[in-house]
């Protein structure tokens, strides 16, 4: 009984000790199964890498021909576990085997009892690359016979433009004219002369002022000469307070052609004093302001309505009045009906055009004379008194005729050809030995825009 009973216990030992190492093969031979598989992919990626560096189209057409299809492991079946026959009491205990830890799941092959292990395969041959054929090589194309150039089409002549008629400029209106008469009466001596000199008063004039006293005998030689009536008077540039346009001193009594020919010594002596009109006058100057004023002032009682208002400005300074030039002389035209009668002229200093800028426009603007103060004073008076002088010989015309062919002269109502239109003054000047007889009446008609 007791033998029996080791039996089994001997048994259930031997088997117990066969299904641990079959257990411990069993993990051996997955872990070389799986080295195996390793090696293998290795391996065949290797051989993929070669061939995509060396191949060319064609291998890539064989690439899938030579490709080793490698097989999918056959799945093993499960191992059917063998029934574990209950324990007998042992009469000793005996120590187990330590577990080993389990592996993956995975599909386990069958244990078999001592596994030979395979072969590591050898890794395949890789292909030869067989050589790519040469192309062949292609026949030169045909070449193709050049087109025949067409010749290009002659552009058809574009016919020129016919000019289109050049217009006829259309003629401006003739503009509308009417006549006009100016009257006079011819005076025994010519025409009366009223002369207003403005002389320039302030610091810088003192050698100017005694120029014009030493030379204004060759000024007034023509007037001697030719017996004209004249008055002459004297203001200042200075229009400060009362002083403007002021008579200096009596030179209206003084300076007459009635005293030229009491006395001619005297009358010039005169004329020297008072010309003298000093240096301590304002060092603003004003001559055309107070030229105006002057005329304001004694308009009525001095000038005379049949004789020509001469003025004569002389200063070194540019003029400060305030108003436009065209303004100032418009005041001084109130004091003629005919316009021809004002003249001005101016002896100034012309060393820069703003000092003379606005003496000028009025001399030009009246027909009148400019000259340099820095000049020759008997040169400048000789000239000056002459063409002032020649002004009792004209008869001035109101306005600018329109057409100088339709001036009419009559004298005592007998149309007359002895004179000739002075266009600088605006005026009929006689031929000095025709002159009309004294008291005669002169017509003077032209045609002048409407």
């Amino acid at each position: 009984m007791k033998t029996k009973g080791l039996s089994k216990i001997l048994l259930l030992s031997i088997t117990l000790v066969a299904f641990t190492s079959c257990k411990e093969e069993e993990f051996y031979e997955k872990e070389f199964i799986e080295t195996l598989n390793d090696q293998y992919e290795k391996e065949k990626l290797t051989e993929i890498e070669n061939n995509s560096e060396d191949g060319n189209a064609e291998e890539e057409e064989e690439g899938s021909e030579n490709e080793v299809t490698q097989p999918e492991p056959t799945p093993q079946p499960e191992p059917t576990p063998e029934p574990t026959p209950e324990p007998t009491p042992q009469p000793e205990p005996t120590p187990e085997p330590t577990p080993q830890p389990e592996p993956t799941p995975e599909p386990t092959p069958e244990p078999t009892p001592e596994p030979t292990p395979e072969p590591t395969p050898e890794p395949t041959p890789e292909p030869t690359p067989e050589p790519t054929p040469e192309p062949t090589p292609q026949p030169e194309p045909t070449p193709q016979p050049e087109p025949t150039p067409q010749p290009e089409p002659t552009p058809e002549p574009t016919p020129e433009p016919t000019p289109e008629p050049t217009p006829e400029p259309t003629p401006e209106p003739t503009p509308e004219t009417e006549v006009i008469t100016d009257d006079f009466v011819q005076n025994t001596t010519g025409s009366k002369i009223d002369i207003l000199w403005v002389i320039d008063n302030s610091g810088s004039m003192r050698d100017e002022q005694e120029a014009l006293g030493d030379n204004f005998e060759s000024f007034i030689n023509e007037f001697v000469k030719k017996d004209i009536d004249f008055k002459m008077a004297i203001t200042t540039t200075d229009t400060t307070g009362n002083n403007n346009g002021k008579e200096w001193k009596d030179s209206m009594a003084k300076l007459t052609s009635e005293k030229l020919k009491e006395d001619e010594s005297k009358f010039i002596r005169n004329f020297r004093e008072l010309v003298q009109v000093g240096t301590r006058g304002s060092g603003r100057e004003r001559g055309i302001l107070a030229s105006e004023s002057f005329a304001n002032r004694y308009g009525n009682q001095w000038l005379r309505d049949d004789a020509y208002f001469t003025i004569i400005y002389l200063s070194d300074e540019r003029d400060q009045s305030p108003k436009a030039v065209e303004n100032h002389l418009k005041q001084i035209k109130k004091w003629k009906e005919n316009d021809g009668y004002i003249k001005a002229n101016s002896i100034v200093n012309m060393r820069y055009t703003s000092w003379y800028k606005r003496y000028k426009e009025i001399a030009d603007t009246t027909g009148g004379e400019v000259a340099s103060i820095r000049d020759d004073f008997h040169e400048t008076l000789l000239n000056m008194g002459g063409k002032i002088a020649s002004l009792a010989d004209q008869f001035p015309l109101s306005n600018k005729p329109q057409n100088l062919e339709s001036i009419t002269v009559h004298v005592d109502g007998i149309e007359n050809s002895d004179w000739v239109y002075n266009a600088e003054q605006n005026s009929i000047q006689f031929q000095e030995d025709l002159l009309p007889p004294a008291e005669s009446k002169i017509e003077i008609s032209y045609e002048i825009e409407k």
